[in-house]
């Protein structure tokens, strides 16, 4: 029984890999603010919508933190990537100023429940396995690898862009719903403070 856990917590390494490697596709960073002119946005709608997204990040960021620790990390990542599904998805189908500040606001929620919760599972996993001192390795190894996929996704951004203006929302919402999936399959480690 304690070493079909232990074969799990190992397992969380490389799919916690996979899970960062697909929600670093995300394709409409470097083309968010095109994407808004393009739909007849002005720059004060569009200054609104970063105003939304920060207002909602800075609001929730606390309260995400507890709730991870409270309801636990796969939970709340799960639930970050479902905010993150629903802001494309509003993105994709809306059309109105209102319909793209709502999606922000799930873009900031996304935000509030993903930062510091995956990292914090990720160290949980590793105080469990008793390879606590690899964390700086693995997290190098890591934001080095998710850092070349990001770059590779933002460079695509454009030509994605050129086709259909919706397409970089589209695939960042495809990849993040594959990143749900990694999530149920990851092992939630005891909580460490």
């Amino acid at each position: 029984m304690i070493s079909n856990y232990k074969n799990k917590l190992k397992s969380n390494i490389w799919k916690y890999y996979l899970f960062e490697a697909l929600w670093s596709l995300v394709f409409f960073f470097p083309i968010f603010q095109l994407f808004y002119l393009a739909r007849s946005l002005t720059i004060f709608q569009i200054a609104l919508i970063g105003i939304g997204f920060s207002i909602t990040t800075l609001i929730f960021e606390i309260p995400s933190g507890v709730l991870a620790d409270k309801w636990g990390r796969k939970k709340t990542l799960f639930l970050s990537q479902t905010f993150f599904i629903i802001s494309m998805l509003i993105i994709i189908f809306g059309s109105l100023f209102w319909h793209f500040f709502i999606a922000s606001i799930f873009i900031g929620l996304w935000w509030a429940c993903y930062s510091g919760t995956g990292v914090a599972f990720f160290y949980d996993t590793l105080i469990e396995l008793k390879r606590k001192k690899e964390y700086e390795k693995l997290m190098g190894r890591l934001s080095l690898f998710t850092g070349v996929i990001g770059f590779i996704a933002a460079f695509s951004a454009g030509f994605l862009f050129n086709i259909d203006i919706r397409l970089p929302y589209v695939l960042s919402a495809i990849f993040a719903l594959l990143s749900l999936f990694v999530i149920l399959y990851l092992t939630e480690p005891k909580f460490h403070k």
